[in-house]
């Protein structure tokens, strides 16, 4: 009954108590419920009964406990009058029981609310001899425990060592903070006495051995910790992997490395490591041979900063190099090589970083290694070695000039070495050769025959040679150098012998000795060469069948030009032409006419003009006078550019003054004079001019043409002359400032004379050798509106070639097509191909780009790098329209032939579609051949080292990456690539850096209660 009154009473008072006065018919009533109140927490209910119990028992026994009581309660409702209501207490009551244990109240409160600063305040006040003694122990383990929860250690250790050693609930607890507490002050002995007695206690089995482990590692006690550790089990404490990987180090420092990999095993299933116990689990895998695992390990702990990254660098290199996997060994043994840390170690990089660029061919950064070693370990152990490998690296040395001037230093040369000296000559001037520098690569390809070793090297730079001076016109230095090759035909590959053929008919061809060359083209083109595949086959039957129009043999020119039209319509307006000229040699005008009709059908023929002319011309002598005017004025009004308007002038001239139309013909002569006032037929048709002008009774205009005729034709010897050819000598001698001022002064003193074009031309060209381009493109802009200006093709060359430079490829197409119908050369002609098909992949225009890029292939073999550029555009267009695959095919295409600039840019392409396919692996292998076999063009090299390193990321190898880049911005020749570089580690660190902290800050101690 009273339990429900009390209840009822609870209830009721939670809502208001003075409504429930009526129930309670004496003051102690309400005290004994205020303490039923206090005693179930409800503060707020019991304050207010024990405020009511002070108004109604004036003279109660119990009013100091309820004042108290009202205090307590204050507290407990966190009412800002609590403390201060127990503190008054305490001084109105001095000898109060409750003001003896009031301390102790305030500090358990505390406590319990976890306000260790506030219990280590009150319990600090407690006088321990008025509290029980189970009172004492609580009071000392809280306060030690607040103290402790402050990081106040010394002064918690005294309470935790008063109850370590008594046998109370107290003692586990006390001696496992005593003995955390002891770990953090390095007094590990006592430690170890403490943490193993709370180690015994269930409650602390779980979290004692990780810190008693701990100190046993830390004093070196491998071996009891190796025995602490098996004896509790690991699976049992609560950081199992922090255990895992202190018995993992145990194991290790004994060298049970087996043991060690399985206890690592279970702590890197725990949580992330940190880069000290990464290395460790590294290493121990090392150890076991488990290079897969130790790799992953050590990847992330490589770098040049401290020891660990030192080390974990170097055996990432012996791993590398263990598995074949020399490129990874290579940037593993450069950082070592580099380290600042251990010298012992920085030897033996440099000895592994130069062997392994020597294994992986790569000769340059190879011979600098061997260089390096020998430069800075001039007693080690590896130095007869490294000289022995240094004379072999230059026998594949891409550094052909370094690999010379080394040999020509040596006291003497030895037969290898004489063999090294003759290849790296001829590399060099091969090189020189394919960029157009063929007088210094005479130079060289003799200095490769001082050493004649290798016979087949011996005759190709003979070839060479010949080549060259071909190429310079002199033809007579050429003829015995191909003589060399020819002679040796028994011993020379048929490749050679072949080449060398076709260039010494070429150099009798152009020497005019005609009867010579066409033994030489015929030997080239034979059955049997031709079954070999000889090159220019085609272009050598055209010469042969050239041979013998000029020593007139004509069915022989005929049958070979018929046989070359057989084998390829390259150059077949050339071959119909030619055949054109001999049936007319012969009389026969039909097949004559039909074969040069052939050739005006054919678009964009550079023959067409002399095809048209020709027509008019073979009618003209057989007196078809009507159908030689119809093709002269098809000439003239079709071609008005063409350098035969002048003769055709004055061809349909005489047609017409035959046909007795002698105002047509006095039309044309005029025309003549007038328009062609300096070109020779406008001498010639003076006389024929007076003539007409007499039979049409005009003969008095012929004195005012005839002075005209001599106001455009000057006297040589006059002033201008010589102020004209002193502005020559300024633009010939290379002062080309001097040269312009000249010339505009001739321009301006001297308006209407003949040379005055010329004059412009020559400023022109002075401003453009300045690169004054925009001076010299408003030069060239007045001269190509003069249709018979002699240098015309010039200037439009020059028009095309400024108006691309500076981005404005529409124009530079419109004036490349108009180049294309005045070249007369296949150079010429190339150079249009090539413009029209660059600036049209500007435009974006890929199709007009490989139409371009596949008429050099078909008819623009004017050198090889022609071949390799349209090849390089036609992977780019590929490339730029998303053709992935077709791209790839015509940059290998590309790479087949080419070992110049257009190689290097094919080789990096490809190193870009694989990266973009993600085929990360083939990238890196791709750009590691654009520096191994194309490192002479540095931009693309750099270009590719930076993929190189965004590849090696995209594959998590953060290693490799910054030991690539390092590389780079420690070596490489280019100061943009050495700045990129060194930036891109540093962006990389700093990633490196935060992941690192993350894992520190995820794995630092938390102590909780």
């Amino acid at each position: 009954m009273r339990y429900i009154l009390l209840v009822i009473l609870s209830l009721f008072l939670s809502q208001s108590y003075s409504q429930n006065t009526q129930y309670f018919n004496d003051s102690e009533s309400y005290y004994r419920s205020g303490l039923d109140l206090l005693d179930k927490g409800h503060y707020g209910s019991a304050r207010e009964v024990f405020e009511n119990y002070l108004n109604d028992a004036q003279n109660s026994p119990h009013r100091a406990d309820a004042e108290y009581y009202i205090a307590y309660c204050a507290l407990g409702l966190y009412h800002n009058d609590g403390e201060k209501r127990i503190e008054n207490f305490i001084d109105e009551h001095p000898d109060h029981p409750k003001a003896l244990t009031a301390y102790y109240d305030l500090g358990t409160f505390y406590f319990k609310e976890k306000e260790y600063k506030k219990a280590a305040e009150y319990y600090s006040k407690v006088n321990l001899n008025l509290i029980t003694e189970e009172e004492r122990d609580e009071t000392r383990f809280n306060l030690g425990y607040s103290l402790f929860s402050q990081r106040k250690f010394n002064e918690a250790i005294e309470y935790f060592n008063v109850l370590k050693n008594k046998n109370t609930q107290y003692s586990a607890a006390s001696s496992y903070y005593a003995g955390y507490i002891e770990y953090e002050n390095k007094e590990y002995q006592k430690a170890i006495i403490d943490l193993e007695r709370a180690g015994k206690d269930e409650a602390y089995a779980s979290v004692a051995p990780e810190l008693l482990a701990t100190l046993y590692y830390k004093q070196g006690r491998y071996d009891d910790l190796i025995a602490y550790g098996e004896s509790v089990g690991v699976n049992s404490v609560s950081k199992a992997k922090d255990l895992n990987l202190m018995l993992g180090d145990a194991y290790l420092y004994k060298n049970k490395t087996t043991k060690a990999v399985e206890a690592y095993k279970k702590a890197e299933n725990s949580r992330a490591l940190t880069r000290d116990e990464r290395y460790r689990v590294g290493y121990a895998y090392y150890k076991e041979k488990d290079f897969e695992k130790s790799i992953f390990h050590f990847k992330q702990t490589a770098s040049d900063k401290d020891s660990i990254g030192v080390y974990s660098g170097y055996y990432l290199g012996i791993m590398y190099l263990s598995e074949g996997n020399k490129l990874y060994s290579k940037t593993a043994f450069y950082n070592t090589r580099e380290n600042k840390i251990n010298a012992q170690l920085r030897e033996e990089g440099a000895y592994q970083y130069a062997k392994v660029c020597y294994d992986l061919g790569l000769s340059e950064e190879a011979i600098n290694g061997f260089n390096y070693y020998l430069d800075n370990y001039t007693s080690g152990k590896y130095t007869g070695e490294i000289s022995d490998l240094l004379s072999e690296a230059y026998l594949s040395a891409n550094s052909y000039e370094l690999a010379i001037a080394h040999i020509e230093k040596q006291k003497s040369i030895s037969k290898k070495l004489e063999g090294v000296y003759q290849k790296a000559n001829y590399l060099k001037a091969t090189e020189l050769f394919n960029k157009g520098n063929y007088r210094e690569s005479i130079e060289f390809f003799k200095k490769s025959l001082r050493y004649p070793n290798d016979a087949q090297i011996k005759y190709q730079a003979n070839l060479w040679i010949g080549e060259a001076y071909s190429i310079g016109r002199r033809y007579d230095d050429a003829i015995p150098v191909y003589q060399n090759v020819v002679g040796a035909a028994s011993v020379v590959d048929n490749a050679t012998l072949n080449q060398a053929r076709y260039g010494l008919g070429y150099a009798y061809y152009n020497s005019k000795k005609y009867d010579k060359a066409l033994l030489y083209f015929k030997a080239y083109t034979t059955p049997e060469a031709s079954a070999k595949g000889n090159k220019y086959y085609h272009d050598g039957l055209i010469r042969l069948a050239d041979c013998y129009y000029v020593s007139k043999e004509y069915n022989s020119a005929l049958t070979y030009y018929k046989k070359a039209s057989t084998v390829s319509r390259t150059d077949l307006d050339y071959v119909m032409y030619q055949s054109g000229v001999i049936h007319g040699i012969e009389g026969d005008l039909t097949s004559a006419l039909a074969s040069l009709d052939q050739v005006i059908k054919i678009k964009d023929s550079r023959y067409i003009d002399d095809a048209i002319y020709q027509k008019g011309q073979m009618n003209f002598e057989k007196g078809n006078y009507q159908q030689a005017i119809t093709s002269f004025t098809q000439l003239i009004n079709n071609h008005s550019n063409s350098r035969l308007v002048p003769y055709a002038l004055l061809r349909r001239g005489s047609a017409y003054y035959n046909e007795k139309n002698y105002s047509n013909t006095i039309q044309d002569y005029t025309n003549l004079i007038e328009n062609h006032p300096t070109h020779p037929t406008a001498k010639d048709v003076l006389l024929p001019l007076q003539e007409s002008l007499n039979l049409a009774n005009r003969g008095s205009e012929f004195d005012a043409m005839l002075a005209e005729y001599k106001t455009k034709n000057p006297d040589k010897k006059g002033l201008e002359n010589v102020e004209f050819e002193t502005a020559k000598n300024f633009y010939f001698n290379l002062d080309y400032k001097k040269a312009i001022t000249r010339f505009n002064d001739f321009v301006s003193t001297y308006p209407e004379d003949p040379k005055v074009s010329e004059a412009k031309y020559y400023a022109a060209e002075s401003h453009y050798r300045l690169r004054e381009y925009d001076a010299a493109l408003d030069i060239y802009n007045q001269l190509f509106t003069l249709s018979d200006f002699q240098y015309k093709n010039r200037v439009v060359g020059r028009i095309a070639e400024i108006e691309y430079s500076s981005g404005r490829y529409q124009n530079a197409i419109y004036f490349y097509r108009e180049l294309n119908s005045m070249a007369s050369s296949k150079k010429d002609k190339y150079n249009v191909w090539a413009g029209l098909m660059e600036s049209y992949f500007y435009l974006s225009k890929y199709d007009s780009v490989k139409r371009y890029a596949n008429i050099i292939l078909d008819e623009g073999n004017v050198h090889i790098s022609s071949q390799n550029k349209a090849l390089l555009y036609l992977g780019k267009s590929s490339y730029a329209k998303g053709d992935f695959k077709q791209a790839e095919d015509e940059f290998l295409a590309t790479l087949n032939n080419a070992r110049d600039v257009f190689g290097a840019e094919a080789q990096y392409m490809l190193g870009q579609i694989y990266f973009q396919q993600k085929n990360y692996k083939k990238s890196v292998e791709a750009l590691i051949d654009l520096s191994k076999n194309l490192n002479a063009y540095n931009d693309w090299v750099g270009k590719g080292y930076m993929l190189m390193s965004d590849a090696y990321l995209a594959m998590g190898d953060t290693f490799q990456a910054k030991g690539t880049l390092k590389s780079v911005a420690d070596n490489f020749p280019d100061e943009f690539y050495r700045k990129k570089a060194a930036q891109k580690i540093k962006e990389i660190e700093k990633v490196e850096q935060q992941k690192e902290n993350e894992i520190i800050k995820s794995d630092s101690l938390i102590i909780d209660n």
